[in-house]
């Protein structure tokens, strides 16, 4: 007789982008549990672009573009102008997933000493109004909130993953916004735990799992993290869309791993 499923216990910190949508695809046959430790909505830059590899995997977890209220980018125009939460690793839970974005507290419990390097200023200073001058000083005067938005920026982490725990979404990955993926890799980072999803995965699998999850996601959210690097150096609508081909064109957890793996199996072979 075949072993019956379990469900896996999973915690998850943070309830942004990533961590919510990874609750989403888990919630299909494990148990979860998301804790946030801020009491009201912080925005970091509240709107949100994302690209058809985002799109595609909304889609399966049913997202609505109506019910959204999404727009279509039909083109492109550039204007110039001269409470403590503390981890056990050892303790009851199967998996732990940090999703506690830029200021995570989860990621040096993972990366170790690699996490010293915070998340920091891009040193890429502007200012972006949608508003003719006129307006813009009207709003101004009567604005009872302005906020700094920062742009933040980190090296690439050596690994996401640390036993059963690993880092996703901005914990993982930030980056500038010069190409719209950010939020996108987040949505990519959640698709990845599809692999949790198969048939007879039990409590043994989790780290071969996560080893599988960061085969995949941590080199093509670093090399997207350079990628918007550069093209940050020159932005015209040419340099935006240079890597659409990188970005856009992601087949999900199962074809990417399965293309890692015959491509590896190609190389023993020769």
């Amino acid at each position: 007789m075949a072993k019956q499923d379990k469900s896996l216990d999973v915690v998850i910190i943070g309830a942004g982008l990533a961590g919510l949508l990874a609750a989403r695809v888990l919630r299909e046959k494990h148990n979860v549990k998301v804790y946030e430790r801020s009491t009201t909505p912080i925005e970091v830059g509240a709107a949100i672009n994302v690209g058809p590899n985002g799109v595609r995997i909304l889609e399966t977890l049913g997202f609505d573009r109506s019910r959204a209220g999404s727009l279509p980018v039909g083109a492109t125009k550039v204007f110039t102008k001269e409470g403590h939460l503390q981890l056990d690793e050892e303790n009851s839970y199967v998996e732990k997933y940090a999703a506690d974005g830029i200021k995570s507290i989860v990621r040096p419990h993972v990366v170790g000493d690699a996490a010293l390097q915070t998340a920091r200023p891009s040193a890429l200073p502007a200012f972006l109004f949608t508003l003719a001058l006129d307006d813009i000083k009207a709003a101004l005067e009567i604005a009872k909130n302005i906020k700094l938005w920062q742009l933040r920026d980190q090296e690439p982490l050596p690994t996401y993953v640390r036993g059963r725990a690993v880092s996703i979404g901005d914990a993982a990955h930030v980056m500038t916004p010069h190409q719209g993926q950010g939020g996108t890799q987040a949505v990519e980072d959640a698709e990845g735990f599809r692999l949790f999803l198969q048939k007879g995965v039990t409590s043994e699998h989790v780290p071969e799992l996560l080893k599988g999850f960061e085969t995949v996601c941590r080199p093509r959210a670093s090399q997207i993290q350079n990628n918007t690097r550069k093209a940050k150096n020159k932005r015209t609508a040419e340099e935006v869309y240079r890597f659409e081909k990188i970005n856009w064109t992601y087949g999900g957890i199962m074809e990417e791993l399965k293309a890692v793996k015959e491509t590896s199996g190609m190389r023993r072979c020769k």
